[in-house]
């Protein structure tokens, strides 16, 4: 009798410890998916505000060019990179030029196209993580010199740019994100008549299979609203 209540208790203190185990186990399974959930939630990106419902647009323009186009690109040793493009619309032939350097801090570009008009950009990003500057025009038009600003953080995104004439026009944009969600805003000012020239207010949420957007724009006249879902076979 006694020798049976020892075996009973024995085997009653195994189960409880392999079911003890297995709740632990489980247990650290549940801790590590939430916590891979809550990484990848938190590594999202947030969107510039120029960038909500972007991932619409690019499926409706960029895979339905009936156009014929040719590119040839070559990186010389120096690090300077000629491209040359050519696209046929209808009868009539476009192309242009460019030329490009880059490096870690500081990017460089010129673009000639078929009507000899050149348009230049330069860009630097060593002042401060996150920060990058940018100073861009078109010759012969003098007046199209602009200087522009991006500021990108995990949580926020502040974008801007002001025009270098006498009387600038000045545009500026907003946006914040957390776990998947981009909320923000625009707004454009023009010095010379003194008003505001367009404004808009936008949300965006992305998650692994779809993205969304509702963008309040043109100063509150249009509502655009997109849908993109992605379907994995």
């Amino acid at each position: 009798g006694e020798g049976d209540e020892r075996v009973r208790r024995s085997f009653c203190c195994c189960r409880c410890g392999d079911e003890g185990e297995g709740t632990r186990g489980r247990g650290s399974d549940d801790h590590t998916r939430a916590r891979t959930q809550f990484s990848r939630f938190t590594m999202a990106k947030t969107l510039a505000f120029g960038d909500l419902g972007k991932s619409a647009k690019d499926l409706l323009s960029g895979g339905y060019q009936l156009n014929h186009k040719v590119r040839v690109s070559t990186k010389a040793d120096s690090g300077v990179e000629f491209t040359t493009s050519g696209v046929k619309k209808d009868d009539k032939l476009e192309g242009d030029v460019k030329v490009a350097y880059k490096t870690s801090s500081y990017a460089a570009d010129v673009t000639m196209d078929a009507n000899s008009k050149i348009n230049t950009n330069v860009s630097y990003s060593g002042l401060a993580p996150g920060l990058k500057l940018a100073l861009n025009g078109n010759i012969p038009d003098h007046s199209s010199g602009k200087l522009s600003f991006e500021y990108a953080q995990p949580c926020y995104v502040v974008k801007g740019n002001l025009g270098l004439t006498s009387t600038p026009k000045t545009e500026c944009s907003l946006s914040v994100g957390h776990n998947g969600l981009t909320a923000g805003g625009e707004a454009g000012f023009c010095t010379k008549d003194s008003k505001v020239t367009k404004w808009s207010l936008g949300a965006a949420y992305a998650a692994s299979d779809y993205k969304c957007a509702l963008i309040y724009a043109d100063k509150g006249e249009a509502l655009k609203a997109s849908y993109v879902h992605s379907l994995s076979g």
